[in-house]
Order: C-alpha cells, then structure tokens, then sequence
C-alpha cells in the first residue's frame, strides 16, 4: 500500500542518514579533527550539486599528475577515495611527505585514502596492465565557500563557453589523464607501437 510504500521509504532514509553521520564522524576521527571542540562540527558530505561523488576508471595509459588539492570551504574539506576494484592495477598512488620523501602504494579493494585539502601533493603512476575503478566523494564541516572557492568559480565562468558546474571545474587538475600506451619494446619497433612479442599489442 502507498502508506507501507511511504513508511518504508522514510526507514530507508532515516537510515541512510544515520549511516552518513556515523561516516562522517569516522572520518573526521581519522583525520584527528577535534570535533566538539572549538564548536569543531563533524564531517558530512559536500552538497550533491557541488561536489556529487565520482566514479573514476583507471585503465593502462591513465595517470594522474601531481597536485595539491584546493580548498574550497572555509575549513579544509576532506577527499575521500574509496577503491571498489582493483583487477591487477599498478598504477601506484603516491604523496609526498614534508621532508621532500615521497611515499607511495598500491590501493587494494575496500581500501579507502583520505586526504586533507591543502595538504600533502599527491599522484598515482601512470598504469601499464589492470584497471582500479574509485569512488571519490567531498567531505566537509561547513558550507561557508573559501576565497579559492570564488577564483575558481569566476575562472570556470571566464574561460567556459557554457555553463559550467565549480565542482566539474574543479576535478579537472586531478581527473585521470589519458596517453598512447607505448610498446615495452621500443628498440624493437617505433615507440608508439607495438612488437609481436608487447603484450599490450592493439
């Protein structure tokens, strides 16, 4: 019935919500935000039409450059990377510590890597076999929009001939970037192309 319909759904999201705020506090944890301190409010998703969560693909010839990730909100947002797959991937997520040491590992499924914004730079190594499917989701404790926030809204507006949401505009810089793959062989062939013996053959 329509009144069964609609309990149910009411369930479903008063348990989404519940899931969401016991997310959101896990991570803020983990990120040792003093909540509760300071007025210090706990995690919870970026609006949906902002920062919707991504689901990336990263197959041989992907990588992602270098970069440190812009802060949006007033309080440093959170990036949350959530690796669903990983089928043989050796595209290597990297960071780089203070001291210039560059650390780095292969993210396993159900692996989850989150990263402050305006905090270390980071990269993942271009892939050469396997594929890593990620969802990437924003995590903030406040809504009140950084100075940067505005830049890069009045850049999107600027250099688009169209409308374009911030949030696209800002996955740009990190968004997996496609090259040729290239033969391992190179001696044996022209660099773009491939030997009888590459396994990565067209």
């Amino acid at each position: 019935t329509a009144t069964a319909t609609a309990t149910a759904t009411a369930t479903a999201t008063t348990a989404a919500a519940a899931a969401a705020t016991e997310t959101g506090e896990r991570i803020s944890r983990a990120v040792g935000r003093a909540v509760g301190r300071d007025g210090e409010l706990p995690l919870s998703a970026a609006p949906l039409d902002e920062f919707p969560p991504e689901l990336r693909v990263y197959q041989p010839g992907a990588r992602m450059e270098w970069h440190q990730d812009d802060i949006i909100y007033a309080t440093p947002q959170v990036e949350a990377i959530y690796t669903v797959l990983n089928d043989g991937c050796d595209g290597e997520t990297r960071w780089r510590l203070a001291d210039g040491t560059v650390c780095g590992e292969v993210m396993e499924p159900n692996s989850l890597l989150l990263i402050q914004a305006g905090g270390p730079q980071h990269s993942v190594s271009e892939v050469t076999r396997g594929s890593r499917s990620i969802i990437k989701s924003v995590w903030t404790s406040t809504l009140e929009r950084s100075d940067q926030f505005h830049r890069l809204q009045r850049s999107s507006a600027a250099g688009a001939s169209s409308a374009v949401k911030v949030g696209s505009m800002r996955s740009m810089s990190s968004k997996p970037i496609k090259v040729k793959p290239k033969c391992i062989h190179p001696k044996r062939t022209k660099p773009s192309s491939f030997c009888k013996d590459c396994p990565r053959r067209k």
